[in-house]
């Protein structure tokens, strides 16, 4: 049977073999990735179990919701003891930032990410797997990059349009550190996140070339959480949104590039 057709640029078509799949590097980033996603679940569960006590205090005792409050905080309850156990398994206790390469984290989250983006949206990716290594926690790099991907994603899911991904090394001078809103000079990994609903070459020519934009910090931006420019920070990096005159943004992380070779 012929192949579905695919408006995607990329090259993660097909079904992987047994040797791409038992990879060490492939197991050790999903690995990392389902610590990630624990992550953010326990945070959601958090706010599901205060909202239940929260509920249950403006309850009687005779209260029949109060039953049925009383099994919702159970679930949560076991829901919280599975993602202790991924997060056990999955992350090594104490693994703090480490030089890594991030490209096969960037295609990892952007395949789950795209997924349910509908087939009208045409995803244009560019993924350098030879970009240089950063110091990072795998961990939280994953919450930028896949906070990036989201945010892009949810602005596509009505509308349509396009979604534009880059990862690659370059050397920052001053001016352009200045213009793209990074304090790095010299090497650095860059990046970049962007969308829109307009003509693909013509709001990315804008968003390429800085081209009368008012940036932003992340902070900023709907649906990213405010404290997220802090975890970039913490990895010696900048992040910043830029808004063009019409259609479209574009999300940049820069990262310092590390001294020591790759660990992964």
């Amino acid at each position: 049977m012929p192949e579905k057709p695919d408006n995607r640029d990329s090259g993660n078509r097909g079904e992987p073999g047994a040797n791409e799949f038992y990879d060490p590097e492939r197991l050790e980033v999903l690995g990392l990735l389902s610590a990630g996603v624990a992550h953010d679940l326990n945070n959601l569960l958090f706010v599901i179990k205060g909202t239940v006590e929260i509920c249950r205090m403006n309850m009687s005792e005779g209260d029949p919701l109060r039953a049925k409050f009383n099994r919702i905080e159970e679930a949560v309850d076991r829901a919280e003891d599975l993602t202790r156990m991924v997060l056990q398994t999955a992350r090594p206790p104490d693994r703090g930032p480490a030089p890594i390469q991030l490209h096969s984290l960037v295609k990892v989250c952007l395949k789950m990410i795209t997924a349910g983006l509908p087939n009208a949206v045409i995803i244009h990716q560019k993924i350098a797997t030879d970009a240089a290594a950063v110091p990072v926690d795998l961990v939280l790099a994953y919450r930028v990059v896949a906070t990036l991907l989201s945010t892009a994603a949810d602005a596509l899911r009505v509308e349509g349009g396009w979604l534009a991904v880059t990862l690659d090394s370059n050397e920052i001078d001053a001016p352009a550190g200045s213009r793209i809103g990074s304090s790095i000079a010299g090497p650095a990994l860059i990046f970049t996140v962007a969308h829109g609903v307009g003509k693909h070459e013509d709001v990315r020519r804008r968003l390429k070339g800085h081209d009368g934009q008012r940036s932003i910090t992340l902070s900023e931006v709907d649906g990213i959480p405010a404290d997220i420019d802090d975890v970039v920070r913490s990895f010696g990096g900048s992040a910043t949104c830029h808004l063009p005159i019409e259609g479209g943004r574009s999300f940049e992380v820069v990262f310092p590039v590390a001294e020591i070779p790759a660990v992964l």
